[in-house]
C-alpha cells in the first residue's frame, strides 16, 4: 500500500515555503498538483495527489 499524504502538513509545508520565497522577492506563478496513479488488486485504478510543485517568478 502506498503512503498516504497529510493533507494538513501538505498545506502547512506549501503556505511557509509561498511565504519563505516572497521574503525573497519571487512570486508564486504556478501550482500543479503532483497525482500519481495506484493500481489496486481488484485492477482499477485510483489517482492520488502525491504534493504539489510550486513555480515561482522573480519580481521585478
Amino acid at each position: 500500500m502506498a503512503p498516504t499524504v497529510n493533507g494538513d502538513q501538505l498545506a502547512r509545508d506549501t503556505q511557509a515555503a509561498i511565504e519563505r520565497m516572497e521574503l525573497e522577492e519571487y512570486r508564486l506563478f504556478s501550482v500543479t498538483p503532483v497525482v500519481a496513479t495506484i493500481t489496486r488488486s481488484a485492477g482499477d485504478s485510483v489517482p492520488t495527489t502525491e504534493g504539489v510543485m510550486l513555480v515561482f517568478e522573480k519580481n521585478k
